[in-house]
């Protein structure tokens, strides 16, 4: 016989052979626990996942994930390496996050087996997330270089829970990593302080001060996870949990920032020139880390406040209180209706009902945005420094010279009014994320 024939037999019995021994079978996958769909699970419930594998020769691994289905957060992955044809696996997920969205979540188990073959399952369990609690309402005072921190009591009255040194020029409540962020002027310096515990964590300084107002403003990032602080060197520093630092935003060269506002992961940022009276807004994208200026401000600014896909802003022209609504995507400035006082403008705060408060010199106002027009509350004649909203009692707070007052969010009519301390400078509201 030819050798030329006799080698391409034996190659193709060989290959014959390796053909009937490679493993083109899937590995099977059940579900013991849960044993169906719209399982419920409460927060800190243990998700148990408990699964029947098999294989005709080998098992090598398998993974779960569960996955929230709306905004993908991930409640947890795990893998266990495997060996044999058979098992059963039990895999355990704490559900203790307690930032984790409520909702149906959907359990992802995938096994494998030496071969490389996978096969998956899939189930649909539903997730009641830890409901909203207020931790505590908090005054931060000045009295001359000593700064402190007084909560709010059940009977009324503010006890010390927090002292240091400083001079008090802008704060920040992180609910989401339960600290609280106090910025102070004359030190060039951020302290992180450790609402669970009242001891300083952590801070950030950058040398000795330029001006009394070093530290222009905070802002924290939902998206990001991010605190933006703005220095009056020009420089907005982004900072993680306990201070970690994780970059900057640079502004055009020669501004310094007043102040911020975020809407998504769009910052605002109110500019002045150095050595003149030019003013600008500059807007920073986190997703694609563009930076962009608008034209000079007309008026004097003194609110920025974000408001669907743009920003609202209110200013002084001549004496008069004029709303705009900026475009970011374009840059864009439209004049809005305004049924209001003309009195000055401290700080603007959404509430959960659609409505927005305004402080002004003569009262703390109630409006809705939205076709084009406003609607007032009622006057209450509170000329406050500040705005807080509580939405777990759904109670609108502000803070002037004497007292922490409750407002209304519905009517704007004052509630109860709370004695503050002497040298208090603003306020915070502590909630459990």
């Amino acid at each position: 016989m030819n050798r030329s024939l006799i080698f391409l037999l034996f190659t193709l019995i060989f290959l014959s052979a390796c053909k009937k021994e490679r493993d083109e079978v899937l590995p099977a996958i059940s579900y013991i626990i849960p044993s169906g769909n719209g399982n419920q699970y409460e927060f800190d419930d243990d998700i148990n996942v408990r699964l029947s594998v098999a294989d005709d020769q080998a098992l090598k691994l398998v993974t779960v994930r569960i996955e929230h289905n709306s905004s993908n957060a991930i409640l947890g992955v795990k893998s266990e390496a495997l060996s044999g044809t058979g098992s059963e696996v039990l895999l355990i997920f704490p559900f203790d996050n307690i930032h984790l969205p409520g909702g149906t979540y959907t359990i992802s188990a995938t096994v494998e087996d030496e071969a490389g073959n996978t096969k998956s399952a899939f189930r649909e369990i539903v997730i009641f997330e830890v409901p909203l609690e207020r931790e505590s309402i908090g005054i931060i005072q000045q009295n001359g270089n000593s700064l402190s921190i007084d909560t709010l009591s059940q009977n009324g009255n503010f006890i010390n829970a927090w002292q240091g040194n400083g001079t008090y020029n802008s704060s920040l409540m992180g609910n989401y990593y339960q600290e609280l962020l106090i910025g102070e002027g004359d030190l060039a310096r951020v302290k992180f302080i450790n609402t669970q515990t009242w001891q300083e964590e952590s801070s950030f300084q950058i040398g000795s001060a330029l001006a009394s107002d070093q530290i222009r403003d905070i802002a924290f990032s939902e998206t990001r996870r991010l605190y933006y602080v703005a220095f009056f060197d020009g420089v907005i520093r982004l900072f993680g949990e306990n201070g970690n630092q994780s970059g900057s935003v640079d502004l055009p060269l020669n501004y310094r920032p007043i102040q911020m506002s975020l809407n998504g992961q769009t910052l605002l940022v109110h500019a002045e020139q150095i050595g003149s009276e030019n003013e600008l807004l500059v807007q920073f994208n986190a997703v694609t880390g563009i930076i962009t200026q608008s034209s000079n401000i007309p008026g004097n600014l003194l609110q920025m406040v974000p408001y669907e896909d743009e920003f609202l802003l209110f200013s002084e022209d001549d004496g008069a209180i004029v709303l705009r609504s900026y475009n970011g995507s374009n840059g864009n400035t439209t004049t809005l209706p305004w049924l209001v006082s003309n009195q000055m403008v401290n700080e603007v705060v959404a509430m959960d009902n659609g409505f927005y408060a305004v402080a002004h010199a003569d009262g703390v106002y109630l409006y809705q945005f939205g076709s084009g027009a406003f609607l007032s509350g009622s006057n209450n004649g509170i000329n406050a420094q500040s705005l807080k909203f509580d939405p777990v009692g759904n109670v609108l707070y502000a803070l002037d010279n004497s007292a922490l007052h409750q407002i209304s969010p519905n009517s704007g009519a004052l509630i109860q009014s709370f004695p503050v301390p002497s040298g208090s400078r603003d306020f915070f509201i502590q909630l459990n994320k």
